[in-house]
């Protein structure tokens, strides 16, 4: 199959920031293979992407001379407030050692089968038609599950996370604390 990873309804906050901040580095997701999961770096993959309203299909483009990442950047800082999630389709061979993608070079044979079930694969996936029921897979490709990216901007944010870390460790202490 022409796809090698596929991410479906990421967070773009999880990305870039809720300040219009990008985070290069959380541009990132989980891939399962076989009984691991690889933390892979899906920044510079090449392939299709989809933005989301409210789960409803609102743009649908292309990334070959760009990065996916800087794309959809792109589309965040200027156009936010039309889309709210989005999914991808890499053509980008993974480098499960690097953590990254692989650049895709231009000589490639591609079988028609193989370009008409890939097609039809990122629409239903993309599209969500009703009579179509459950997600299509795609053969020897890697679903990818986004990694959430966490950021603590005020003193608060750190004080109520550490709290949450206090009742785990001590889940006695601090039931004795507030009788």
């Amino acid at each position: 199959m022409l796809i090698k990873a596929y991410g479906l309804h990421w967070d773009p906050e999880q990305i870039y920031g809720y300040n219009n901040q990008s985070s290069r580095i959380s541009f990132r997701g989980f891939v399962k293979k076989g009984n691991k999961k690889h933390e892979i770096d899906f920044w510079k993959a090449k392939g299709i992407y989809a933005l989301f309203k409210d789960f409803e299909l609102v743009y649908i483009g292309k990334v070959t001379e760009n990065r996916l990442g800087t794309r959809i950047s792109s589309h965040w800082r200027y156009r936010k407030d039309h889309w709210d999630t989005f999914s991808f389709y890499s053509f980008s061979d993974i480098d499960f050692k690097q953590g990254k993608v692989k650049t895709i070079t231009n000589k490639s044979v591609i079988n028609n089968n193989m370009a008409i079930k890939t097609i039809e694969a990122i629409i239903i996936n993309t599209a969500v038609p009703f009579n179509n029921k459950q997600e299509t897979r795609f053969p020897n490709s890697h679903k990818v599950t986004q990694k959430k990216f966490i950021e603590y901007n005020t003193v608060n944010d750190v004080m109520d996370r550490l709290e949450k870390i206090e009742k785990k460790l001590f889940p006695i202490k601090r039931q004795n604390k507030t009788k």
